[in-house]
Order: structure tokens, then C-alpha cells, then sequence
């Protein structure tokens, strides 16, 4: 993304709408995309955050670097929206993805994880295949 002054400058002048669209922008690299769910986490979080974040941890054609991204993305943002997420939405993701969701909930909202894993834990152990 360039410079430290780029990233400020970034986020700075930078918005929750265009931080989406190039997160879903495949036209665009993995280093600006991936820049783009990181600079989402820095602003207030709304349903079109889930919603980005859910369709690239759910699409099967994304880079495993981004969909694992965009699935701890999910679980800092489901956890500070407070807002458990719906088991179909849990089990959408995509392995990788709701593997690093789960961590991310299961320090920070431990609570949630019986409504989350009857369908994905076996043996005490989250599947992440």
C-alpha cells in the first residue's frame, strides 16, 4: 500500500464504502484487498461490513490468504457488534474462514459457541476441513 503517510492518508480520507468495494474488487491484488479488510476493522462496523466479509470467506474461488482475512475479520466484528452470527451464516463460511471466526470467538465471546459448533465439532475439536 506504500508509505506509513499512505496508509494514514488512507484512512484518513479513505471510507467504509470504498474499503468494501475494493475488498470485493477481483480485479485488484491481494495486498490491496487484504489492506482493504484490514483498514474495515478501523471504522465503525454495519451490516454492509458483515456482508462483505461474509461473501469473499464464503466464495470458494478467493485465496485461502483472504478468506482466512475475512474470517477472522467476521469474528472481531460479529464479537464488537455483539451481535452473535446465525448458524447458516457460521456454516457458509468457508472452512479456513470459520475456523479463524471461531478463535476469534472463542476468546472473546465463549459464550456463543454452543448456539455455533453442534454441526462443526467432533471429538472437542472445531473441523476446519
Amino acid at each position: 500500500m506504500g508509505t506509513i503517510l499512505d496508509k494514514v492518508a488512507y484512512l484518513i480520507f479513505g471510507s467504509r464504502e470504498n474499503d468494501i468495494s475494493n475488498l470485493l474488487d477481483k480485479n485488484l491484488d491481494y495486498v490491496h484487498r487484504d489492506a482493504a479488510a484490514e483498514a474495515l476493522l478501523k471504522r465503525e462496523f454495519g451490516p454492509d461490513t458483515v456482508a462483505a466479509y461474509l461473501r469473499v470467506a464464503c466464495d470458494p474461488d478467493e485465496s485461502r490468504e483472504l478468506v482466512e482475512e475475512c474470517g477472522e475479520d467476521l469474528g472481531i466484528v460479529w464479537a464488537g457488534l455483539d451481535e452473535c452470527p446465525s448458524v447458516e451464516d457460521f456454516a457458509r463460511l468457508r472452512p479456513e474462514a470459520r475456523a479463524y471466526a471461531y478463535h476469534i470467538i472463542q476468546s472473546r465471546k465463549p459464550e456463543w459457541l454452543p448456539m455455533l459448533l453442534w454441526p462443526w465439532k467432533k471429538d472437542g475439536q472445531i473441523l476446519a476441513e
